[in-house]
């Protein structure tokens, strides 16, 4: 079923939905907590900011290193990519 349009389309919508939904939220979230709202973020326990600096971005590195592994194979299922699954020869 993976040569299918149907199978093309749900790839690249949950490529883009977990670009937007995880990738983009990610970064947005980094942006209002850390500068948005610096004042507040610094009245925070300190050890509770050391959590913030460690969970941020080892939760956006994943994040981003998920969104590559979706890239690359929805570039093999387009044929752009390498491997046995792409459609070049």
């Amino acid at each position: 079923m993976k040569d299918t349009r149907l199978y093309l389309v749900n790839g690249v919508m949950m490529t883009l939905s977990f670009f937007v939904l995880r990738v983009v939220f990610n970064w947005w979230l980094f942006y209002t907590r850390f500068i948005a709202q610096r004042a507040a973020f610094l009245q925070q326990p300190i050890w509770m900011r050391w959590f913030y600096y460690f969970l941020y971005p080892t939760n956006l590195s994943l994040q981003l290193l998920w969104f590559k592994k979706i890239i690359d194979g929805v570039l093999k299922l387009l044929g752009v990519g390498s491997g046995k699954g792409g459609k070049a020869n």
